[in-house]
């Protein structure tokens, strides 16, 4: 971003997946947030509305979800992968999004 730039951009924030340097396709968390309000380490929303709260709030189980995923993979004897892990995930919410 441009520092003269005085408009307030609203970026989507998307997931991304990495597994023993392998990378998942990125897909998209259907969130939305000023770029100034984004934590880029801490990977939260630093704004402190109801909203922000909420939407932190979906980002901590989306994260938390896909760690049982990664979980579900290994008890089954699987080796987890970026793409396997997505795509469990993606499976399991599909109903979330329809």
């Amino acid at each position: 971003m441009r520092k003269n730039q005085t408009k307030k951009i609203s970026v989507s924030v998307y997931v991304s997946i990495t597994h023993s340097g392998l990378k998942s396709e990125d897909f998209s968390s259907f969130i939305k947030v000023l770029r100034e309000y984004w934590n880029s380490k801490s990977q939260l929303i630093m704004s402190g509305t109801e909203e922000a709260m909420a939407d932190d709030e979906r980002l901590i189980l989306m994260r938390t979800d896909i760690k049982q995923c990664y979980n579900e993979l290994l008890k089954e004897g699987k080796t987890p992968k970026a793409i396997a892990i997505r795509e469990m995930y993606l499976k399991k919410t599909q109903h979330l999004f329809l």
